[in-house]
C-alpha cells in the first residue's frame, strides 16, 4: 500500500472521529433543547396556581368581611336593648338590616367564588398532568440522547483505535505535514487533483502540480490552499 493510500485510511477514520465529536458536542445543547420544552408547561401550571391561590385569597378576606359584619350585627343587637326612643331603635333596626343585606351580597359572591376556586382546581390538576406526561416524553428523548453519547463514545474509541493502527508506518514528514492541514484545517487534508482542479479549495492547478500529484512520488500540496495533493 502506497503512503498516500495509507493516509486516505487515516483521513478516513479522522472525518469520522470530526463527525463523532461534532455530533456529541451538540448533544448537550440538544438535551437543553429537550428540557426548555418544559417550560411553556411549567409557566401554564405556575399561573394555574396563582389563579387558584388567588382565589382562594378572596374567598378568604370575604369570610373574614363576612364574619365582621355579623359581628357588628351582634354588637348592634345588644346594643338595641340601651335604646331609650322607638326612632332610635328604628333607626338601629334599618342599619342591621343594611349589614344584614351586605351579608347576603357577601353571601353570594363566595358562592361564585367558590365556583371559580373550583374550576382554578381543575385546571391546576389539568396542568400538572400535561407537565407530567411532556416531562416523561422529554425523558424518554433525554434517555435516547444519553444513549447515543454512549454509542458515540464507544464508536469513537474504536475509530482512534484504528486510526493508530493505520497510521503505523507512514513517513514522519508526511505524517507531520497531513497532522498540521488536519489542524489548520479542520477537514480533508489530503484530496484528489482531478481534472487538474484541486479537491479542497476547487481552484485550477499549475500543469507541475497534476503531474507531480499524478506521480505521487514526493509530497505534493495545493500552492492555493496548502492541503496535499494526489
Amino acid at each position: 500500500m502506497s503512503t498516500i493510500d495509507q493516509l486516505l485510511v487515516v483521513q478516513d477514520h479522522d472525518i469520522r472521529i470530526l463527525q463523532i465529536e461534532k455530533v456529541m458536542k451538540d448533544i448537550p445543547a440538544r438535551k437543553d433543547r429537550e428540557l426548555e420544552r418544559l417550560s411553556g408547561n411549567k409557566a401554564a401550571l405556575a399561573e394555574s396556581e396563582e389563579s387558584f391561590k388567588a382565589q382562594q385569597s378572596r374567598l378568604k378576606q370575604l369570610e373574614v368581611d363576612v364574619g365582621s359584619k355579623r359581628g357588628k350585627i351582634t354588637k348592634l343587637r345588644g346594643q338595641q336593648i340601651d335604646l331609650k326612643t322607638n326612632k332610635e331603635f328604628k333607626a338601629m333596626e334599618k342599619e342591621i338590616k343594611t349589614i344584614e343585606k351586605s351579608i347576603k351580597s357577601d353571601e353570594d359572591r363566595e358562592l361564585e367564588i367558590m365556583e371559580d376556586i373550583e374550576t382554578a382546581r381543575a385546571h391546576v390538576e389539568l396542568s400538572r398532568k400535561e407537565l407530567a406526561t411532556e416531562n416523561e416524553d422529554v425523558q424518554l428523548d433525554i434517555k435516547d440522547l444519553d444513549e447515543r453519547v454512549a454509542d458515540l463514545q464507544a464508536e469513537l474509541g474504536e475509530e482512534q483505535a484504528a486510526r493508530i493502527v493505520s497510521a503505523d508506518g507512514i513517513d514522519a514528514e508526511w505524517m507531520t505535514r497531513y497532522n498540521g492541514i488536519m489542524k489548520s484545517k479542520g477537514g480533508y487534508a489530503l484530496v484528489s487533483a482531478s481534472k487538474g482542479v484541486c479537491g479542497g479549495c476547487f481552484m485550477t492547478l499549475p500543469p507541475y502540480l497534476r503531474i507531480e500529484a499524478k506521480k505521487q512520488l514526493r509530497l505534493v500540496v495545493c500552492s492555493f490552499c496548502g492541503r496535499m495533493l494526489y
